[in-house]
């Protein structure tokens, strides 16, 4: 029997507008997007953004426009994650981005 328990997958942090990468997912096991924490560190409100992206293909987990200034936005997700894919942020101001998830050996 294999015990499957949540693990951190990824961990951002920006100090003004960017994309960050939090997670790549190798071809060969399978994870699951359990929750996202997205924190606007910034002394004004800003949009927040993440995306899975498998190939060329690249869709939204999460978008939120207008987070106010020291506030998080939590997100809960049972989301499985293609092969080979990538998980990004995109923010506008300062912000913290975390991801927790489960493994599940290939």
């Amino acid at each position: 029997m294999t015990l499957t328990y949540t693990i951190s997958m990824g961990f951002a942090h920006t100090t003004a507008a960017a994309n960050q990468l939090l997670f790549t997912t190798p071809s060969t096991d399978k994870y699951i997007l359990r929750d996202l924490v997205a924190v606007n560190e910034s002394a004004a409100s800003a949009q927040l953004i993440v995306y899975v992206q498998s190939g060329s293909v690249a869709y939204r987990l999460f978008q939120d426009p207008g987070v106010p200034a020291g506030t998080s936005r939590h997100l809960e997700l049972r989301q499985v994650l293609p092969p080979d894919s990538l998980v990004y942020a995109n923010t506008s101001q300062a912000s913290s981005f975390a991801l927790t998830g489960y493994h599940l050996a290939g």
